[in-house]
Protein backbone atom coordinates (compact mmCIF):
# COMPACT_ATOMS: atom_id res chain seq x y z
CA UNK A 1 0.00 0.00 0.00
CA UNK A 2 1.46 3.20 -1.28
CA UNK A 3 0.45 6.24 1.22
CA UNK A 4 -0.16 9.51 -0.81
CA UNK A 5 2.91 12.32 -0.13
CA UNK A 6 -0.29 14.73 0.97
CA UNK A 7 -0.92 12.42 3.85
CA UNK A 8 0.91 14.27 6.86
CA UNK A 9 -1.22 14.09 9.99
CA UNK A 10 -4.52 15.87 10.68
CA UNK A 11 -3.20 19.04 9.65
CA UNK A 12 -4.16 18.77 5.87
CA UNK A 13 -7.27 16.73 6.89
CA UNK A 14 -8.74 20.31 8.12
CA UNK A 15 -11.41 21.91 6.09
CA UNK A 16 -10.46 25.42 5.55
CA UNK A 17 -11.88 27.66 8.26
CA UNK A 18 -12.02 25.20 11.15
CA UNK A 19 -10.09 25.38 14.42
CA UNK A 20 -6.54 24.03 14.86
CA UNK A 21 -3.14 24.67 13.11
CA UNK A 22 -2.67 27.50 15.65
CA UNK A 23 0.91 26.55 16.18
CA UNK A 24 2.14 26.88 12.62
CA UNK A 25 1.26 31.06 13.32
CA UNK A 26 4.28 33.06 14.11
CA UNK A 27 3.85 35.16 17.21
CA UNK A 28 4.71 38.52 16.52
CA UNK A 29 3.88 40.31 19.74
CA UNK A 30 2.31 43.32 21.35
CA UNK A 31 2.54 46.50 18.88
CA UNK A 32 3.77 48.70 22.40
CA UNK A 33 6.89 46.24 22.26
CA UNK A 34 7.15 47.07 18.47
CA UNK A 35 7.04 50.68 18.54
CA UNK A 36 10.53 50.78 20.80
CA UNK A 37 11.15 55.03 19.86
CA UNK A 38 7.72 56.28 21.48
CA UNK A 39 7.93 58.54 24.36
CA UNK A 40 6.04 56.68 27.81
CA UNK A 41 4.56 60.02 28.28
CA UNK A 42 2.58 62.62 26.26
CA UNK A 43 3.75 65.12 28.97
CA UNK A 44 7.22 64.72 27.68
CA UNK A 45 6.70 66.13 24.53
CA UNK A 46 6.94 70.04 23.84
CA UNK A 47 3.79 72.16 24.09
CA UNK A 48 1.47 72.15 22.41
CA UNK A 49 0.60 69.02 20.36
CA UNK A 50 -1.31 67.84 17.98
CA UNK A 51 -3.12 64.49 17.64
CA UNK A 52 -2.92 62.73 14.41
CA UNK A 53 -4.69 59.43 13.08
CA UNK A 54 -2.55 56.58 11.68
CA UNK A 55 -4.16 54.11 10.02
CA UNK A 56 -1.39 52.14 7.93
CA UNK A 57 -1.32 50.12 5.00
CA UNK A 58 -4.77 48.05 4.88
CA UNK A 59 -4.97 44.65 5.62
CA UNK A 60 -1.41 44.79 7.60
CA UNK A 61 -1.56 43.72 11.52
CA UNK A 62 -1.96 46.67 13.96
CA UNK A 63 1.91 45.46 15.29
CA UNK A 64 3.63 45.77 11.72
CA UNK A 65 1.94 48.96 11.03
CA UNK A 66 3.11 50.30 14.84
CA UNK A 67 6.85 49.08 13.70
CA UNK A 68 6.85 50.75 10.24
CA UNK A 69 5.60 53.85 12.08
CA UNK A 70 8.35 53.91 14.89
CA UNK A 71 11.20 53.11 12.28
CA UNK A 72 10.31 56.24 10.43
CA UNK A 73 10.14 58.46 13.14
CA UNK A 74 13.06 57.32 14.52
CA UNK A 75 15.01 58.35 11.22
CA UNK A 76 13.16 61.56 11.13
CA UNK A 77 13.97 62.09 14.89
CA UNK A 78 10.38 63.55 15.69
CA UNK A 79 9.29 62.34 19.73
CA UNK A 80 5.49 60.89 19.59
CA UNK A 81 3.12 59.51 21.85
CA UNK A 82 1.03 56.57 20.47
CA UNK A 83 -2.30 54.63 21.57
CA UNK A 84 -4.07 52.76 19.68
CA UNK A 85 -8.04 53.59 18.90
CA UNK A 86 -10.88 52.05 16.69
CA UNK A 87 -12.07 54.38 14.10
CA UNK A 88 -14.11 52.75 11.58
CA UNK A 89 -14.21 49.32 13.19
CA UNK A 90 -10.21 48.98 12.83
CA UNK A 91 -7.66 49.62 15.25
CA UNK A 92 -5.42 52.44 14.56
CA UNK A 93 -3.27 54.28 15.80
CA UNK A 94 -3.40 57.99 17.77
CA UNK A 95 -0.02 59.37 17.66
CA UNK A 96 0.42 62.76 19.28
CA UNK A 97 3.32 65.04 18.28
CA UNK A 98 4.61 68.28 19.18
CA UNK A 99 2.78 70.61 16.77
CA UNK A 100 5.93 72.17 15.21
CA UNK A 101 6.65 68.94 13.35
CA UNK A 102 3.27 68.26 12.70
CA UNK A 103 3.51 68.54 9.16
CA UNK A 104 6.19 66.85 8.82
CA UNK A 105 4.78 63.44 10.59
CA UNK A 106 1.72 64.27 8.62
CA UNK A 107 3.77 63.91 5.17
CA UNK A 108 4.93 60.66 6.24
CA UNK A 109 1.65 58.90 7.46
CA UNK A 110 0.17 60.08 3.75
CA UNK A 111 3.39 58.05 2.40
CA UNK A 112 3.00 55.30 4.28
CA UNK A 113 -0.92 54.96 3.87
CA UNK A 114 -0.28 55.02 -0.03
CA UNK A 115 1.98 51.65 0.03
Amino acid sequence: MVRSPRSRGKGNRRFPGRPGGARKLKQVGNWEHRAQHRVADPARLAQPVVSLWYNGEWGRELEHRAYVFDQEMANLGVPYFAEVGIQYRRRVLRVTVPESQAAQVAEVIARLERR
